[in-house]
């Protein structure tokens, strides 16, 4: 039941952030907040004997920004009484050299299939297959077996010259199935996948068919079928129905098998001026497992900053503020306003 409080706490602060609560989540939201500010007053008190009033706008910025991390999450090392450590050292070191060997499979994939494009668009070579790159992990976990991705001649043919997609947003292919959007289970054919990507063309984000597993000359491979947009059009060539109104209907029918929470959540708004379609408690759902971006193992560059790493989990920024107080620094770094008040714990 705590786990499930936590998770629950967890993804209203998350939707906060991103602007996705409905009416009754964000009248839930204030409460928490007038919770957290009067009991941390009272506690302030009741320790330095002084008055003070951590503002409401304040506890909102700080749960908002800290997003999941606001009620789950320890730093490695840190232990729960009677349970193991939920992180460890070990473990953060492998995820860490798995998103950066991820990181490395996506570039040298990435470099080869553009030398593959180039030659292919000017001289038009002629081979049985192009390699556009390994399967990456998202993939994977969603069924496809450890084979290479390729693309036959014709189709790149076809993406080309009959949706018209430039060269150079079919370069960054390899990094876009790396690290999707949201992918779907195909609707028409057996075992294949939709994989909505953030790459764009006449302002419609782009789609790559993925047919797993086949038996191409003896030589069993992914399949990518076709590249293209999901908009419905006109004679005229004019979009009668965007294409965001496609995928809300995949993720209502119970295709969707996997969505990166706050990008997919961000590019559906910004598409529809809607929310994304809730999948909990979805009949469509019952007995399968969305993953997130939490499941799979996200190509990540050896010199990433700090900015692009995950955030550091509640309890070492709580560390950190508490440092920060109990020295005498400013706690506006945070968006608290503690007037001064010193923290003796």
């Amino acid at each position: 039941q705590h786990r499930a409080v936590e998770e629950y706490m967890a993804n209203l602060a998350e939707g906060r952030r991103e602007e996705l609560l409905n009416p009754q989540e964000q009248t839930f939201w204030r409460r928490l907040l007038n919770i957290i500010r009067n009991t941390w007053n009272d506690l302030v008190k009741a320790v330095t004997g002084r008055d003070t009033s951590f503002a409401l706008d304040n506890v909102d910025k700080l749960l908002s920004a800290l997003g999941r991390h606001v009620m789950e999450g320890r730093p490695a090392g840190r232990q729960a009484a009677g349970k193991e450590a939920e992180a460890s050292p070990v473990l953060a070191s492998e995820q860490s050299e798995a998103a950066h060997a991820a990181w490395e499979q996506v570039r040298r994939d990435t470099e080869e299939w553009g030398r593959q494009l180039d030659d292919w668009e000017k001289h038009s070579a002629k081979r049985q297959r192009l390699l556009v790159g390994s399967t990456p992990d998202v993939l994977k976990k969603l069924g496809a077996k450890a084979k290479n991705m390729l693309m036959m001649p014709r189709n790149l043919d076809k993406i080309r010259n009959k949706h018209g997609i430039p060269l150079e947003t079919v370069k960054r292919l390899p990094e876009e199935l790396a690290d999707p959007l949201m992918v779907f289970k195909s609707a028409t054919m057996a075992d294949s996948l939709v994989v909505l990507t953030e790459l764009e063309h006449n302002g419609e984000n782009l789609i790559a068919a993925i047919h797993l597993n086949i038996n191409s000359g003896g030589m069993f491979i992914n399949d990518i079928a076709s590249v293209h947009d999901r908009a419905v059009r006109d004679d005229a060539g004019e979009i009668v129905t965007p294409g965001w109104q496609w995928f809300k209907g995949q993720i209502e029918k119970g295709n969707l098998r996997y969505y990166d929470k706050n990008r997919s959540s961000r590019w559906f708004r910004e598409q529809s001026g809607l929310q994304l379609p809730r999948v909990i408690n979805h009949e469509s759902y019952r007995g399968i497992k969305i993953l997130t971006e939490k499941d799979i193992v996200k190509p990540v560059a050896p010199e990433a900053g700090a900015e692009d790493k995950p955030l550091a989990s509640l309890w070492s920024k709580a560390d950190e503020i508490i440092f920060k107080w109990e020295n005498g620094q400013a706690a506006s770094d945070y968006g608290c306003a503690l007037k001064g008040v010193p923290i003796m714990l």
